[in-house]
């Protein structure tokens, strides 16, 4: 039954994955109170949303790993709180709405309008035209 939902978990498509949980439905039906239990607490679709990986942006994949979240994690203690130990609720709100979303913010548009390092095939490019236009 485990390896069974694992794979429904980790389904990318939807139209897969629902006929799967159907399948599973049927497969376990004679568990009429587990069954009871999974189709009342996690078979509604906003319920769907939240443990399937088919409601999932691809784009966003790559943050739904234990380690993307630990690194942010790291992240958010060094840079945004200075290591210092924090017991305000108050406070982490404070910085996630005014300094992390910030940055957050900064950073996207830094990416969205190219700013930024530019990587050695984009610096040796560059040079090149600046070469280019000391010629003309």
């Amino acid at each position: 039954m485990m390896r069974y939902l694992q794979k429904i978990v980790y389904e990318e498509d939807k139209n897969q994955f629902l006929q799967m949980v159907t399948a599973f439905q049927l497969e376990y039906a004679d568990q009429s109170k587990f069954m009871d239990y999974f189709i009342r607490s996690w078979c509604a679709e906003d319920k769907m949303k939240v443990w399937s990986r088919s409601f999932k942006d691809r784009q966003y994949s790559h943050m739904l790993t234990n380690n993307y979240i630990e690194s942010w994690h790291n992240q958010l203690k060094t840079v945004f709180l200075g290591r210092v130990r924090n017991k305000r609720l108050d406070k982490l709100v404070f910085v996630l709405v005014n300094d992390v979303e910030y940055y957050l913010n900064q950073e996207f548009e830094r990416v969205v309008q190219g700013n930024g390092a530019m990587s050695p095939f984009f610096k040796q490019q560059r040079l090149r035209e600046l070469e280019a236009e000391e010629v003309d």
